[in-house]
């Protein structure tokens, strides 16, 4: 029986080959994603964007009119997130969970968050205490592999067999036992 997830593999690492190596100096990937992701391409259009900063401001503002001890970003969340809690490094957060992240993707991502990347590694957010990164087998926006070779600061970056075709979508990575896991010892008690 073939593990859940693990049937896209083959795809995930032809994504992550042509992203890494056969890129084109950046120009394929970026294409791929304006094409297929266009979100994100809209996001990272310009560091300066009033639209991206109005979306790290509004995350921000979640995490602190909520108090949030643990912040669960997916995706293209994930980025924003991520950039968010640089934004605001007065925010205190025990846990940043990040799910089926593409922060790691050269090219198309990783060059253009904002800080700006430090020869070549991201930093953890200044008031994240714990970072946990998990993806898919086959997530192919997930790539490259593993989130740690890139943001050295990542505590805990694991990979599991979320779901057997929607390898991708938030649900089924909310579902999963590594989730589970990683937000227990923030259930049942308070600050």
């Amino acid at each position: 029986m073939t593990a859940q997830g693990r049937l896209a593999v083959p795809l995930r690492q032809l994504v992550s080959v042509i992203a890494e190596r056969l890129s084109l100096d950046g120009r394929l990937t970026r294409a791929f994603i304006a094409l297929f992701f266009r979100d994100v391409a809209l996001y990272l259009k310009h560091h300066e964007d009033p639209a991206r900063i109005a979306a790290r401001d509004a995350v921000a503002a979640t995490i602190a009119s909520t108090g949030a001890r643990v912040v669960i970003a997916h995706s293209l969340g994930s980025v924003v997130t991520y950039e968010a809690l640089h934004a605001h490094p007065e925010l205190d957060v025990e846990l940043l969970l990040t799910l089926g992240s593409p922060l790691a993707l050269s090219h198309g991502v990783f060059d253009r968050l904002y800080p700006t990347p430090d020869h070549g590694t991201g930093q953890r957010p200044a008031g994240v205490r714990r970072w946990v990164n998990l993806c898919d087998h086959g997530d192919i926006v997930a790539i490259p592999r593993p989130l740690k070779q890139r943001f050295p600061t990542v505590d805990l970056d694991l990979t599991d067999s979320i779901a057997p075709f929607d390898f991708h979508s938030a649900a089924p990575y909310l579902r999963s036992a590594a989730v589970a896991a990683s937000i227990a010892p923030f259930l049942g008690h308070r600050r």
